[in-house]
């Protein structure tokens, strides 16, 4: 959970955010394979930098009361990710993770950041926090799964999963990686998305969105 703006911990491979601007049937299934399928930080036995961290913003007040719900009450993921949708998490963070994406975006994201952003869900991934920063630099990935059935979100999470880091690879490869395999899922499963008019091309384009750098930093 990211209970506040700059609260990532230090050292992680990526840093990954789900990224949600209203409560919705669509998000709360996102949520509900969240929660269902990524294990708790502290469970992972590897070293920090070969992990991927996936935060979900929570509003800081609530966060005890949430802990608390859950330490009490049975596993029912769609409860829980729908009760958690609608009363603990922090729409205002991650609007203002998306409007620090598109203060400057780079060409790839200026088709998206002119949209309104109202539907989602949506996954940020970049390879330090990035929660605090005003303009975001590349590389990073930014992922669109509103055009997404809801059925791919598991495998779409699987990526993010699957993703070992390596201490001598750089930040651009890391990003790289995730994108391939990201892009491999959407054309894999293109009957799980939204009929678009130019084909499984442009579909992989309306939801991967790659801001690469220069030379590696």
């Amino acid at each position: 959970m990211l209970p506040a703006i700059g609260n990532e911990a230090i050292g992680y491979g990526l840093y990954s955010y789900a990224i949600l601007t209203t409560p919705s049937e669509r998000n709360t299934k996102f949520l509900v394979e969240v929660i269902k399928s990524i294990p708790g930080i502290k469970e992972a036995a590897a070293d920090l930098n070969r992990l991927n961290i996936f935060y979900i913003p929570i509003q800081e007040e609530q966060q005890p009361q949430f802990v608390k719900e859950l330490r009490a009450k049975p596993a029912n993921f769609t409860v829980l990710a729908d009760h958690f949708g609608t009363s603990f998490y922090d729409f205002r963070m991650a609007r203002a993770i998306l409007d620090h994406l598109c203060g400057l975006p780079p060409d790839t994201m200026k088709a998206l950041c002119r949209t309104d952003l109202s539907r989602g869900p949506y996954i940020f991934t970049y390879a330090t926090p990035a929660s605090r920063l005003n303009a975001v630099p590349p590389p990073y990935l930014f992922v669109d799964l509103s055009k997404v059935d809801p059925r791919a979100f598991g495998e779409v999470l699987s990526a993010f999963r699957e993703q070992v880091k390596r201490d001598d690879v750089t930040d651009r490869a890391r990003i790289d990686t995730l994108r391939l395999k990201i892009l491999q899922i959407a054309l894999t499963a293109s009957d799980w998305v939204e009929p678009i008019e130019n084909g499984v091309q442009h579909l992989v384009s309306e939801i991967v969105h790659p801001a690469a750098a220069g030379p590696d930093r």
